[in-house]
């Protein structure tokens, strides 16, 4: 996967809690390339504990029966996803598997673009004790963006970015059948209004 499309690399970065995770050692540094090298080193090891302490918060935000009835279950397994870009009409095809973490009950998401398209992300949905859903996204080389849904609207399970996110996004999910589902991802336009970046047919296996 060579990069992410421009539009998904803009989104990502305004978004992002920090960059990726590789680590660099100090070679020859001068006093002030160190003192930058430490403090961006500082702000990656923060958002790797982020995402580790998202995962732990799935342990404590719920009962375990509130996590049964996530309807998380739905989402389980493996799905084949083609779809397009409708600003250019060019096509897109990616890949999703959802497991259950044993130890929390959490629903992990990685999704995987197939190339030429780069966007691979890790995500941990959980249940928030006081209503609704949240979901971490770790995006490959961007860090970690924080999501949260009100809960399923009939067969229309909506993720919306956190406040202050600029520009804000959404990811919709509808169950359009047991084994098929639609994916759209949008964006915010200036006035508000979203537009579809891209959108995905899914089928399970």
């Amino acid at each position: 996967m060579a990069r992410l499309t421009p539009a998904r690399k803009r989104v990502a970065a305004a978004g992002s809690a920090g960059g990726g995770a590789a680590s660099l050692p100090i070679v020859h540094l001068s006093r002030s390339r160190e003192v930058r090298y430490l403090a961006i080193r500082k702000e990656r090891i923060a958002v790797r504990r982020l995402f580790i302490a998202s995962l732990l918060f799935a342990l404590v935000v719920a009962p375990a029966g509130a996590l049964a009835q996530d309807g998380f279950d739905y989402f389980v397994g493996h799905w084949r996803c083609e779809g397009v870009f409708p600003k250019s009409g060019r096509s897109i095809a990616s890949t999703l598997r959802f497991e259950r973490d044993a130890g929390s009950g959490a629903l992990l998401k990685h999704h995987d673009d197939l190339p030429p398209n780069g966007y691979h992300a890790l995500e941990a949905w959980d249940v928030v004790k006081a209503g609704g859903f949240s979901d971490t996204v770790m995006i490959g080389g961007f860090g970690a963006l924080a999501y949260a849904s009100p809960g399923w609207d009939g067969d229309t399970l909506v993720w919306s970015s956190a406040p202050g996110a600029s520009p804000a996004q959404r990811f919709t999910y509808v169950r359009l059948s047991p084994d098929r589902m639609r994916l759209d991802w949008s964006v915010a336009k200036p006035d508000g209004a979203y537009v579809v970046g891209d959108t995905l047919t899914c089928d399970r296996g």
